[in-house]
């Protein structure tokens, strides 16, 4: 079985945090999550978490702390995610936008 493995960014803005919808397409679709994605080759943790979050929401953020590392199997993957406390340095998050 194939493992993924990703990063998630769980951003809080005041009492409330940020979650996005998949698209409505394939085996996770219309579910919610946290924002993040794959991990590239030689990328950190870190690294990863700022680049999707740029590339996907258009923001700069600073990771905070690790938070946990879930690992959960699907009917076709497994995916590895570890999230991290974040907070949004620069910019806003605005969806559906390709950056970068």
């Amino acid at each position: 079985m194939k493992t993924i493995e990703v990063v998630a960014a769980v951003i809080q803005n005041g009492e409330t945090y940020y979650c996005a919808q998949r698209k409505d397409e394939g085996e996770l679709a219309k579910k919610w999550e946290f924002p993040g994605g794959k991990i590239e080759a030689g990328e950190t943790h870190h690294e990863a978490i700022k680049r999707e979050i740029f590339e996907e929401l258009g923001a700069v953020i600073d990771v905070d702390d690790f938070i946990m590392t879930v690992h959960h199997t699907y009917h076709r993957f497994h995916l590895v995610m570890h999230a991290y406390r974040c907070h949004i340095k620069e910019g806003s998050l605005v969806p559906e936008q390709a950056f970068g």
